[in-house]
């Protein structure tokens, strides 16, 4: 996602504690050099994405443990799954934004369907460090789709139906950790990346056409590089995606 934050896309919310500052995802950022290891360093997004043929991709899925964070005062990171982002510019994504303020964690269930804003889900649905937390993203064609996310710690759920002219190309699907943007008065800004030891989607598996069935196995590796330094690892396993802050 481009996390805009701008989680990309830009909160039509604003979020209260944001004080109107937008997380948004963004499609991904400036690259650095690619290493020699094949993981594509960028400056936003760590995980896992699969390259498939253009409209094979229509749903997504993966589970996580909601990362207790740590750093400076404005970082963040953002756990999500998501169709698109690589192939065209468009993202269909939904997750969990964790923000560090002046009195600590704040943690947002978020939706977003990039370029389009993105939002908060709706109704009884909370969400702290340590929540399982289950998402999944499905496209019913390139210009609607749902969004679920639910807590089996607390037993919560809840859907967004969305719609969007920005049709998807299909041909994506990533389990990500974002140092999301925020949208403010001088434009998108990402964030410092806050320190969210390790986030594992388990469960990780993409849908396609003719009832196709994908795993994290023979995806491209992303990585975050931020000022010169690499900040994350990250493994992958036949149905989950381990990304470790370095």
């Amino acid at each position: 996602m481009r996390f805009n934050f701008v989680l990309i896309s830009g909160f039509s919310l604003a979020s209260v504690v944001l004080a109107g500052r937008r997380p948004q995802f963004h499609p991904v950022g400036k690259q650095a050099n690619d290493a020699s290891d094949g993981v594509v360093w960028n400056e936003n997004w760590a995980g896992a994405y699969l390259q498939k043929p253009n409209g094979t991709i229509n749903s997504i899925t993966g589970t996580f443990t909601v990362p207790g964070i740590s750093g400076p005062n404005g970082a963040g990171a953002a756990a999500w799954v998501g169709i698109d982002g690589i192939a065209c510019g468009v993202i269909l994504q939904a997750g969990v934004v964790a923000s560090i303020t002046s009195t600590g964690p704040v943690y947002e269930a978020v939706w977003e369907w990039y370029p389009g804003p993105s939002g908060t889900f709706q109704g009884n649905f909370t969400v702290a460090a340590g929540d399982n937390i289950k998402v999944t993203v499905s496209a019913s064609n390139a210009t609607s789709g749902l969004a679920t996310i639910q807590n089996l710690s607390n037993q919560q759920s809840t859907t967004q139906y969305l719609q969007s002219s920005h049709a998807l190309c299909g041909q994506n699907a990533e389990w990500i950790v974002e140092a999301y943007a925020l949208n403010d008065t001088i434009g998108f800004n990402i964030v410092p990346l806050a320190n969210f030891s390790t986030v594992v989607f388990t469960d990780a598996q993409a849908g396609g056409q003719g009832n196709q069935i994908f795993g994290p196995l023979g995806t491209t590796i992303m990585g975050i590089q931020q000022n010169g330094q690499y900040l994350t690892n990250v493994s992958v396993t036949a149905s989950s995606v381990v990304v470790k802050y370095v």
